[in-house]
């Protein structure tokens, strides 16, 4: 709305952002953009012009903040203010690359520090100035009217609740006098600031002339996604140009002594830390245990033992269940809401299956489960539905009406194998074809991804086809911002958890449906002579590794401990393994009696994490 209104008269003057904002899809963006620049630390009133808005740029760079910067300008490509070909198009060399090569070069060039790598130092300084130069023109300009648009009409974000008294009221004070003096100020989990907080820190106790305390571990530093960066911690008398006493609060009240002990070890191996040498005030050990397993079914019935046997002290939310990624936790959430009919919670952002996209694809089973138990062929509606997904957008009106007269018209009694011919044979024109051969090839595509589709023999190689031959369903984090389950499709923990259906279509259907069902009601499941108190104190946590930070349980059921999932198969720079390694590391540490770590079968790699911990227990693997 802001954006639409209030800040109409800017942005119409901006004819890249003018672009996005009249695209319905982007527009929600634009101000998450602008707030994220504020969390950066750009600042509306100093960096007025592209010199210091360069200078600032590269100061995050040195920070290693190569990552939430790349996700700032891939927001911007995917706006279209920015052009990622015309960036490459400026640069020798790189015009011919294509686009699985340019994504890869994209990363490294965000991440890569120049300074350590001289082979591309000035490839990597000449695409950073090209992108910064364009985003400066493009949309920062914009930024900057925005910003002091919305302070004068008092229309403020969260983000503005630091971001505005540090610009307009504390920032450039040298020194208050008189009440209210802050004397003192204490700072908690320091490890979790971005930019805009420690400059908000740093103006505080400039003007207040303030003593400053500061609290963290620089071993929980895990939140790199939303501009937090370890340095601030460890290197805290350059941040803030002050001398600072270290004092290491070394003992740990909470976790038994070999958890601490073990975790130690773990977190060792990154070099970018302070050492430490903490121990437990617990002498009792925790128990820890490895489950090798050949499928997820496996995992489930492991995990149901662990709940039954705790459910007896109705102590259900002392477990918590975590995964590395969302779509991990889908299929323990249909299972405990359909067969085990057990309370549980898990963040609204996290039940992936309530979304929108994925009713949509259960309505594809539902296609399916009509055609398997049925000899007719299948109908022209379900083609068309089906072909709505094939292709990474829903057809258009124009498209759709010539496609489904041609199919009326041609389908009669056909039998499947012939309709899929009839549908390769299709050779007028789709939306985006220029040439008859591009549209003959979009037809072989949908002839392909019906052929696959009614061909499937199982829930399981259903899921799989949608998952391959759909499109429309494969992972994109624009459409993400309108539906969650783009951002991470959990095709293949669904098509592990359908295993077991065989072809059972409608035992499957009704699984998931009574799920959603439920789950749309209340994440609360259980009977009424239950425990009946708060629904949280008595439901088993279902969450990723991000949110067990500053959480603590009885039981910690960790899952897929192997490579690619700890750490990320997508984790390639030093950085970015050694914050996949303190995100093990804090997910490790919430356990007060017991860890369960849940291993790939005997063909997966275990995560190395798991060595490092240096465990007696490991022999038992």
């Amino acid at each position: 709305m802001a954006i639409v209104s209030i800040l109409a008269d800017i942005w119409k003057n901006h004819k890249y952002v003018k672009r996005a904002v009249e695209n319905r899809k982007m527009k929600n963006k634009i101000l998450k953009i602008v707030d994220r620049f504020k969390e950066l630390g750009f600042d509306h009133i100093h960096h007025k012009n592209f010199t210091e808005f360069l200078s600032h740029l590269n100061v995050l760079y040195e920070q290693n903040l190569g990552l939430i910067l790349k996700e700032q300008f891939d927001d911007l490509f995917k706006c279209k203010i920015l052009d990622k070909d015309e960036i490459f198009n400026d640069l020798d060399n790189f015009r011919d690359f294509d686009n699985s090569l340019r994504e890869s070069l994209f990363e490294y060039i965000m991440i890569q520090d120049p300074r350590y790598n001289r082979q591309f130092s000035t490839l990597i300084e000449r695409f950073r100035e090209i992108l910064a130069k364009k985003c400066y023109n493009y949309f920062f300009k914009f930024w900057i009217e925005a910003c002091r648009e919305l302070a004068r009409k008092n229309t403020f974000t969260m983000i503005d609740q630091k971001y505005i008294p540090l610009i307009e009221n504390i920032e450039d004070t040298e020194f208050l006098s008189g009440d209210p003096v802050y004397d003192y100020i204490f700072v908690d989990e320091f490890q979790d600031i971005n930019p805009l907080d420690l400059n908000l820190v740093k103006a505080i106790v400039k003007c207040n002339q303030s003593k400053l305390t500061i609290v963290g571990d620089d071993d929980q530093a895990i939140y790199e996604w939303r501009g937090a960066a370890p340095q601030y911690i460890l290197d805290l008398e350059r941040f803030f140009n002050l001398h600072f006493n270290t004092y290491k609060l070394d003992i740990n009240y909470r976790s038994p002594s070999n958890i601490v002990q073990s975790s130690q070890r773990l977190i060792a191996n990154n070099k970018n830390r302070v050492d430490k040498n903490i121990r437990s005030i617990i002498h009792n050990e925790a128990e820890i245990q490895f489950h090798r397993t050949e499928n997820l079914r496996d995992h489930l019935e492991i995990v149901r033992k662990i709940i039954e046997k705790s459910r007896r002290n109705c102590n259900l939310s002392r477990i918590a269940i975590i995964g590395r990624k969302k779509s991990e936790i889908i299929p323990y959430q249909v299972y405990f809401a359909s067969e085990m009919r057990i309370p549980f919670y898990a963040a609204e952002d996290l039940q992936l299956y309530l979304s929108g996209t994925f009713d949509k694809l259960l309505s594809l089973i539902e296609i399916k489960t009509r055609i398997h138990q049925s000899i007719k062929a299948i109908k022209v509606n379900d083609i068309l539905q089906l072909c709505d997904y094939i292709r990474k957008y829903t057809l258009k009106r124009d498209e759709k009406n010539r496609f489904s007269q041609y199919l009326y018209d041609s389908i009669n009694n056909s039998e499947q194998e012939q309709i899929i011919n009839i549908i390769k044979r299709y050779s007028r024109r789709w939306n985006g074809s220029k040439t008859p051969a591009a549209a003959a090839k979009v037809s072989l595509d949908m002839a392909d991804g019906v052929r696959e589709f009614v061909k499937a023999e199982s829930v399981s190689d259903v899921l799989r086809s949608l998952q391959e031959k759909f499109a429309g369903f494969q992972r994109d984090f624009g459409k993400a911002d309108e539906d969650i389950f783009y951002t991470d499709p959990p095709f293949q923990q669904l098509a592990d958890y359908a295993l077991s259906y065989g072809d059972n279509f409608p035992q499957f259907l009704e699984n998931m449906r009574f799920a959603q069902n439920t789950l749309a009601r209340s994440t609360d499941l259980q009977d009424e002579d239950e425990c009946i108190s708060n629904p949280l104190d008595h439901s088993v946590h279902l969450m990723t590794a991000p949110r067990a930070k500053g959480k603590e349980f009885d039981i910690v059921v960790v899952l897929n401990v192997k490579v690619g999932a700890w750490p990320d198969r997508r984790a390639t720079s030093l950085e970015k393994l050694e914050a996949e390694r303190r995100l093990f590391y804090v997910v490790f540490t919430r356990a007060k009696k017991k860890v369960v770590m849940l291993l790939g079968n005997s063909q997966d790699e275990d995560s190395p994490y798991i060595d490092e911990l240096e465990l007696p227990e490991q022999a038992g693997r």
